[in-house]
Formats: C-alpha cells, sequence, structure tokens
C-alpha cells in the first residue's frame, strides 16, 4: 500500500473485510467534505475504493467455492470473527453466539479440545503455520468433522492474532472411514480358493 496525503480534517472508517474482520485502511479515509455529503472524494479514492470492493468479492467467492469459512481471532481479547461461510461449517446461522473463543471451543467434541489448543500453541511458539483437524458437536446433534488452518501476526515479537481459514471435511473423513473397512490388511488370513 501506498502513502497518501489528504487536504482537510480526515475521518477513517471501520469496514467489515472478506475475511470477516474488522479492519480500518487508509483507502477507507474520507475527507470532512465527504463525510458532508459532498460528491467528489480526494483523488484516486473512488477507483480504489472499486478496486478494493471488486477484490474483496472475488476473495469470498473463491472462499465460498472452495467451501472454505474464514475467521479471525485476536489473542489479546479473545474475540473471535469470522465469514458467513465459516458460521456454516459449524452449523451455525447468522444470528448463533460465535464471537470468542469459548462459543468456539463448546462446539469442539471435548476429546479434541486439547488437540487444537496444542496446534496453536505450537504454530505460534514455532511461527509456522497452525493445520488442525477435529470433530464439532453441531446445534443439531449430528457430529462434523473441521480442518483449521492459520497463522499468527506478531507486534514487538509478540503473537497478537491469529487468521486462516475453516473447512468442513465431514464428508472426506467419512469416505476415508468406508475406505479403511473395505481394505483387507495383507496379514488377513486369505480364504483357500482365491
Amino acid at each position: 500500500l501506498g502513502t497518501r496525503t489528504l487536504q482537510g480534517p480526515v475521518r477513517v472508517q471501520a469496514f467489515r473485510g472478506a475475511v470477516g474482520s474488522s479492519a480500518m485502511t487508509p483507502d477507507s479515509a474520507t475527507t470532512s467534505n465527504e463525510a458532508a455529503g459532498e460528491s467528489e472524494p480526494p483523488s484516486g479514492l473512488a477507483p480504489r475504493d472499486a478496486a478494493l470492493r471488486q477484490t474483496e468479492e472475488q476473495l469470498e467467492f473463491a472462499l465460498h467455492a472452495g467451501r472454505m469459512g474464514s475467521w479471525e481471532l485476536d489473542l489479546t481479547t479473545r474475540r473471535f470473527t469470522t465469514s458467513e461461510y465459516c458460521r456454516v461449517v459449524f452449523g451455525l446461522g447468522p444470528d448463533d453466539p460465535f464471537e470468542t473463543v469459548e462459543d468456539l471451543t463448546a462446539l469442539i467434541v471435548p476429546e479434541d479440545r486439547q488437540k487444537r489448543q496444542d496446534a496453536i500453541a505450537r504454530a505460534i511458539a514455532q511461527r509456522t503455520e497452525m493445520e488442525v483437524e477435529y470433530r464439532t458437536r453441531r446445534p443439531d446433534g449430528s457430529v462434523g468433522w473441521v480442518l483449521a488452518r492459520g497463522r499468527a501476526a506478531y507486534e514487538d515479537g509478540r503473537a497478537v492474532r491469529m487468521a486462516g481459514i475453516s473447512m468442513d471435511i465431514t464428508a472426506r473423513r467419512a469416505a476415508e472411514e468406508r475406505q479403511s473397512l473395505l481394505i483387507w490388511p495383507e496379514s488377513k488370513p486369505t480364504l483357500g480358493f482365491f
């Protein structure tokens, strides 16, 4: 991102990005004239805003096509922000509570909670990508599988947030289970006519 100087008082607006997080960018800045309803934004802002919106739409389309939901976790406040499709991955509707680590943890099968926490701690300590698969208990009572991938962001050497994607891998895990039942181990005795 480049820098630019704006004339007059500036108001920065927060917006909800494609990855489901609130963010402030220089491109969301408006002059006091624009805030007052005057039509012309500072030179160059309109094309940048349009390009930013297009990029966000493309990202959201690609994530949805890949059946991935995006999320961001503030490691200080423990606030968990998700895209709409991320909620679908966990079997949630748009009004279901899903804003904190505690909301997320409540959906994870108890036996898999530590595995998820260990993956996060390891990724932060080693400054690597986090990847973990775990089971969830959906509000309708069904059990699903989620693949979560993410990476931490650091400020002054300290992890402050983590962002990533979550995928519903329930169908894949069921197919793997069925396949494992069809494969005969080499040590299995053969029948006399083989």
